[in-house]
């Protein structure tokens, strides 16, 4: 309630659709507050799409495999047609047409976009725009299979995700031992001069299964190697951690879930797009 306050989101429209389904009505409602609806097995809830400081989980090569990053090439319209119930002209229908950011000249090709339960015309505008900068700042969507019927992610929770096939920089390897500001890896990593490097990885605590998500900057040390000595002060992985490698910022990708999907074998398949 307090994130649709705060945003000026509100849900105004008389539900009389005959045969419609309680999750088709959820969906439709939420939509309005930028969330999707969600039942845990004991009651309905929403996952709401907003920037989450808590990375739950890293995903690399290491711990997942199938996977695959998939985008639609689409022409952009010029612009969306959306109908709605004016609220500042007594509920009548009428329509707005909304440019896409960036176009200028006529508007000829169109989408109709539908955003039912907005009356507001200021709201129309916004959410419209949003829906457009979601198309151009997500327009891949990865897809990876980890072990396991249940995992600790769930749909809406923030990933990393670092994998060799985004990046032929970026590399997941596991600590074979700890040296005081070194660790070796099992795997060797490259670096050029002048550049600047740096690891993420999970510390977990006990009775917490999340734990934190961490980065360290690496000293560079041009050619590829299995020792990395990290920069400065502050946690350090333990043997058997999974290290993330990459450059420094670019060790990784954010990353949001937006559905999990359980196999024949047991297993989980993520599907994520930029959390950005």
């Amino acid at each position: 309630h307090d994130f649709c306050r705060l945003k000026g989101l509100a849900y105004n429209r008389v539900l009389d659709q005959t045969g419609a389904s309680l999750r088709d009505v959820l969906t439709e409602i939420a939509a309005v507050g930028r969330a999707t609806p969600r039942h845990d097995g004991t009651r309905w809830g929403v996952v709401i799409d907003r920037p989450a400081e808590l990375i739950v989980d890293h995903i690399t090569p290491r711990n997942s495999w199938n996977f695959s990053c998939r985008r639609v090439y689409a022409e952009r319209p010029h612009g969306f047609i959306v109908r709605f119930q004016d609220e500042t002209n007594d509920f009548k229908e009428t329509q707005r047409v909304i440019p896409w950011p960036g176009h200028t000249g006529s508007i000829d090709l169109t989408e109709a976009l539908d955003l039912p339960g907005i009356t507001d015309p200021v709201a129309i505008y916004r959410e419209a725009r949003r829906r457009m900068h979601e198309a151009e700042l997500r327009p891949d969507v990865y897809e990876a299979t980890q072990e396991g019927a249940v995992r600790v992610a769930t749909r809406g929770d923030t990933l990393m995700l670092s994998h060799d096939v985004l990046s032929s920089v970026q590399r997941a390897a596991r600590v074979k031992e700890v040296i005081g500001r070194r660790i070796l890896l099992d795997d060797e990593v490259t670096m050029v001069a002048g550049r600047e490097y740096g690891i993420r990885f999970r510390r977990i605590r006990a009775a917490d299964t999340i734990g934190t998500s961490d980065v360290r900057i690496v000293a560079c040390e041009p050619g590829g190697t299995d020792i990395l000595t990290l920069a400065g002060t502050g946690p350090m992985p333990v043997a058997d951690d999974l290290v993330l490698f990459g450059p420094a910022g670019k060790e990784s990708i954010r990353v949001v879930v937006t559905q999990t999907e359980a196999s024949e074998d047991m297993c989980t398949i993520l599907r994520c797009v930029d959390a950005a």
